[in-house]
């Protein structure tokens, strides 16, 4: 079973704001083993305050998440423009789920901080989710999984990088994108130790600053059916310390510097799989391995990587 708390910032339901829910669910249930998850379900509206969750007082969840999710189908607009998250959850905090919100965080803040070194497994459904900043992530590193649907991930302007997990991620259907030029350095959409990502959109066509790329994962990566726009810092690189990187029917298109960076030092083509992609517009390699640069595709598939990669040089439609 859910155990259900209703928030309105209209006051039609049983609580105003958020806070004040979760601090009720702490105290109906402390010390108490529940059989389900504990759902807070939020109506449209604007909310404008700071959560913290002590999972402590809900003991027996650990298998179930915390359910923050939208009563109909228009967003409820959680921001904050304070220095400090919108979501701050301590490290007993097993998993977060986030479901129909926009999670606006207008200054340069995460929108989840982490109390503790591990942090929760974060589940986003069909959300917006904006925040970051100077040298702050948008998403604080923890080292357990992110997963995402249907969400969208806009990294405000000069934000260091925008989703850092040690952990896992997994991508279906979203769009990952800055949501305006900087010149901060050295940064990356997304940041991963293992990344699966299918039909997504990786968009750095916003970003002008120099050293910057989309996509860093480590060990274990899977990429599918994905469109990665602009990029000078290579648009991903995978530092496969422990597996390798695959890539199939994915478009590179109007990358200023390499599209790919495999810099870890394995025979590359047994570890990177480049399979029937198309490179459009490119302004800098296709591929930069430990073995060398690959400007073309004869160059690649000399180096081993398969036939099916093609170049070309215009297309109206991407």
């Amino acid at each position: 079973m859910a155990y259900l708390y209703k928030i309105d910032a209209a006051g039609t339901q049983d609580y105003l704001t958020i806070q004040a829910a979760v601090t009720q669910a702490e105290a109906d249930w402390n010390g108490v083993a529940l059989d389900g998850p504990v759902e807070f379900r939020i109506w449209a509206g604007t909310y404008t305050e700071q959560i913290t969750i002590d999972h402590t007082l809900l003991a027996g969840t650990a298998q179930y998440p915390l359910r923050f999710w939208a009563q109909g189908t228009v967003k409820p607009v959680l921001d904050y423009s304070a220095a400090n998250a919108i979501f701050k959850p301590s490290s007993n905090v097993a998993c977060l789920s986030f479901k129909g919100l926009s999670l606006e965080h207008n200054r340069n803040w995460y929108v989840i901080e982490l109390v503790g070194s591990q942090g929760p497994n974060q589940y986003y459904n069909d959300c917006y989710v904006t925040g970051g900043g100077g040298t702050i992530s948008m998403l604080h590193a923890g080292h357990k999984g992110l997963v995402g649907v249907n969400t969208e991930f806009a990294v405000r302007e000069g934000a260091h990088n925008g989703i850092t997990k040690g952990g896992g991620v997994c991508l279906l259907n979203c769009k990952m994108y800055w949501r305006a030029a900087s010149a901060s350095n050295w940064n990356w959409a997304l940041v991963a130790g293992d990344v699966s990502a299918v039909g997504c959109l990786f968009d750095g066509t916003n970003k002008s600053a120099v050293n910057y790329g989309l996509l860093e994962g480590f060990y274990s990566s899977m990429v599918r059916n994905c469109v990665f726009k602009g990029g000078n810092y290579g648009v991903a690189k995978f530092n496969t310390h422990q597996g390798g990187a695959t890539l199939i029917n994915n478009i590179f298109t109007g990358q200023t510097a390499a599209a790919i960076h495999f810099p870890t030092a394995f025979e590359s083509p047994h570890n990177l799989q480049i399979e029937a992609n198309v490179f459009h517009d490119m302004g800098g390699a296709i591929l930069v391995d430990h073995a060398g640069t690959y400007n073309d595709i004869a160059a690649l598939q000399a180096a081993g990587y398969d036939v099916r990669n093609k170049c070309i040089t215009s297309d109206p439609k991407l």
